[in-house]
């Protein structure tokens, strides 16, 4: 084939490269941070359909067992599944409100990175509130409410993101406190303050879900305490706290609403 001299063919000049490169180095910067934040959007909308489907497993799990909710622990056996080892470890992903919640992945928000270590390594990234899963406790036996308890079920909170901490890392933990723990008369008990746990991972925001089984997505942080050795600062840091309040007293009158 005979062709003009002096005629490229199918050929880039150096230049040319370079200013492909440079396009495309842009549009990955403009595009970059949208990406992240279209990513980071997505976990949240999955987290919130976790917990409200965990709310929904807990009202059918009532529907069963003459209007009482599930336990938050009962000996080995949790609201989440069977601990397989000591002290609550090793949690499976059986009993509890496993056969109602359907796939166990629900248990775990996409966004969370939670240690599996410790007590109740096993049991996912969402807490459950004990104002609703253990009302009371005879000996080792948490006493769940029944749903005539539960007075104000659209502001009783049943399921939220949740960790602890140990040694700056963050860990699984089962249980939702109010952050006094209270006596089976709903009073303060004496016994002090909870550790705060609710986490608020999604920027600043956890998601929620109620016992009447809608979810939201709340925040910020308006009161957290101390724990696992690290002072108010740090919690707060650590996006470890709870919402709804400036005080304890607040928090659980408008957030773990049950009539005992």
């Amino acid at each position: 084939m005979k062709t003009t001299p002096g005629r490229r063919i199918g050929c880039f000049t150096l230049m040319e490269l370079l200013v492909v490169i440079t396009i495309i180095s842009l549009l990955a910067a403009l595009l970059g941070p949208g990406l992240i934040k279209a990513r980071g959007f997505g976990a949240a909308v999955k987290c919130q359909a976790n917990v409200r489907q965990l709310a929904c497993a807990n009202i059918m799990y009532a529907s069963n067992w003459k209007n009482q909710f599930v336990p938050s622990c009962q000996g080995n056996n949790y609201w989440c599944g069977i601990a397989k080892g000591t002290w609550g470890s090793d949690i499976s992903d059986e009993g509890g409100l496993a056969e109602y919640a359907g796939d166990k992945d629900v248990r775990d928000c996409p966004a969370a990175d939670l240690q599996q270590e410790g007590g109740n390594n096993g049991c996912g990234s969402y807490g459950y509130s004990t104002a609703v899963g253990a009302t009371e406790y005879m000996g080792t036996l948490a006493i769940p409410a029944c749903t005539a308890q539960v007075t104000a079920p659209a502001r009783t909170i049943m399921f939220s993101d949740n960790a602890g901490m140990s040694s700056g890392l963050y860990i699984q933990q089962s249980d939702l406190c109010p952050p006094l723990f209270i006596d089976a008369m709903g009073r303060d008990s004496g016994m002090g303050k909870a550790q705060p746990t609710m986490h608020f991972l999604h920027g600043d925001r956890a998601s929620v879900s109620w016992a009447d089984g809608h979810a939201t997505s709340n925040g910020p942080i308006t009161y957290t305490t101390s724990g696992w050795g690290s002072g108010e600062a740090e919690m707060l840091n650590a996006g470890l706290g709870w919402f709804g309040g400036e005080d304890e007293v607040k928090i659980c009158k408008n957030l773990f609403r049950i009539t005992r």
